[in-house]
C-alpha cells in the first residue's frame, strides 16, 4: 500500500491523523498558493463569476474554498476547484460571494487570503454554490467566533475575512495549528475526525503541494479543533482510527 497514517494528534474533541505517501512521481504543477503572485484577478461584474490570468510557467491548481479578497469589491471564494493554465485570455470561474453588505465592483482586483473554513466551504459545496446558504453559513461562522474567541473588532457578521483577520482570531488560530502535525516527512494531508465521525480528508499527490498549503488547510480546521470540550475526556482507539 502507497498511503500510511502517522501518530494522531487529539485536542478539543477532534482528532488529526497525517497521511504519508511513500512514493511520489514529480509534479506537474504548482498551488496557486506557490503562483499566487503570477497571476491576475478580476472581478468580471458578476456575483457568480471571477476571472484569472496565469503568467506562471505551467498549471496552477486552485482549490475550491479559497478565500479571494477583493480590493475595493466583494470577497469571493471558489465553489469548485479547477486548474488555470499559462494564457493571455481571462478564465471565469464560479464562486460565491463571502461578504454580502460590500458592494461589486467590475475590473475590480483580488488577493489571496486563504482557506475557508470547513463550516463555509462545507455549505458551498453541499448547497452546489447557493449564495444565500453561503452567506447563513458565513455569519453563523462570524457569530460562532466570536463566541469561541471573544474578539472585538467591529467587521459585522458578513464580512468573512474580516472575521477571520481579527487579532483574537488569529491568535487562537495560530495556537491551534502550532500543535498539528502538518509537515512529517513525506506527509501529503490530513484526516480529521470527532466524536461524529469524519469532518474531512485534505489529501494531495505530492509533499511539496501538501507543504505549500498545509497551514492554511489546517487554519480550516482550527475553529472544529477549538470547540467545546476543552478536556481530554476519552482515549483515541488507533486501530479504529
Amino acid at each position: 500500500m502507497n498511503i500510511e497514517l502517522g501518530k494522531t494528534y487529539h485536542e478539543g474533541g477532534t482528532v488529526i491523523v497525517p497521511i504519508i505517501k511513500k512514493n511520489f512521481k514529480e509534479r506537474k504543477y504548482v498551488t496557486l498558493e506557490e503562483a499566487k503572485d503570477k497571476m491576475e484577478i478580476k472581478d468580471s461584474g458578476s456575483i457568480s463569476k471571477i476571472e484569472i490570468k496565469s503568467k506562471a510557467s505551467g498549471p496552477v491548481f486552485v482549490r475550491s474554498g479559497t478565500m479571494f479578497e477583493g480590493v475595493g469589491t466583494q470577497s469571493r471564494m471558489p465553489t469548485m476547484s479547477i486548474v488555470i493554465m499559462p494564457t493571455e485570455n481571462p478564465v471565469p470561474i464560479p464562486v460565491n460571494c463571502i461578504h454580502a453588505s460590500h458592494p461589486i465592483s467590475t475590473g475590480a482586483s483580488f488577493r489571496f487570503a486563504g482557506s475557508a473554513p470547513a463550516k463555509v466551504f462545507k455549505m458551498a459545496l453541499s448547497s452546489r454554490g447557493n449564495q444565500s446558504a453561503t452567506w447563513n453559513s458565513v455569519s453563523a461562522f462570524s457569530n460562532s467566533a466570536y463566541t469561541n474567541t471573544g474578539y472585538t473588532t467591529n467587521t459585522g457578521t458578513d464580512n468573512l475575512i474580516g472575521t477571520m483577520k481579527t487579532e483574537e482570531f488569529k491568535k487562537s488560530v495560530d495556537e491551534i495549528i502550532s500543535k498539528m502535525p502538518l509537515q512529517e516527512k513525506n506527509q501529503v494531508g490530513i484526516a480529521v475526525l470527532d466524536i461524529s465521525g469524519i469532518v474531512g480528508i485534505e489529501m494531495f499527490d505530492h509533499p511539496d503541494s501538501w507543504l505549500a498549503v498545509c497551514k492554511d488547510v489546517a487554519k480550516r480546521y482550527a475553529e472544529k479543533t477549538n470547540g467545546h470540550l476543552k478536556e481530554t475526556w476519552f482515549t483515541i482507539d488507533e486501530n479504529k482510527v
